[in-house]
């Protein structure tokens, strides 16, 4: 699917885990390789992936779906760093969807009750 005949409404479908949209107060991002000042500002959080924000379209043609990326990091502010392997879902821009692939269970479970945490807070 490109970006050209991908809607809001299919994005939505495809989506199976609990999202919830990042609090403005408490900025989350995902950090492409571990050691890289490349990071991007994730709008909606999920068990199993992220929306980010592309602030250029220099960036966002750097990605193309089905990309693999090196290893990165998910930074949950306070609540911490897990390292992550992403792989470019879909893109409309302004905005990049990431699946978490091989994700450990133990990360997926931190991921989750961040989710909990932040929907108590709402």
């Amino acid at each position: 699917m490109t970006a050209a005949n991908t809607t809001a409404t299919e994005i939505t479908c495809r989506r199976s885990a609990l999202r919830m949209a990042a609090a403005p107060d408490e900025p989350l991002y995902l950090q492409i390789g571990k050691d890289s000042d490349a990071r991007f500002c994730i709008v909606e959080l999920g068990g199993a992936g992220v929306r980010v924000l592309c602030h250029t379209m220099e960036l966002f043609d750097c990605f193309s779906e089905g990309q693999a990326l090196q290893d990165s990091l998910l930074i949950l502010g306070q609540d911490g760093r897990y390292p992550v392997h992403p792989t470019v879902r879909w893109k409309a821009a302004p905005y990049i969807g990431f699946e978490f692939v091989h994700l450990p269970e133990k990360t997926r479970t931190s991921i989750f009750k961040y989710l909990f945490k932040m929907q108590e807070k709402r």
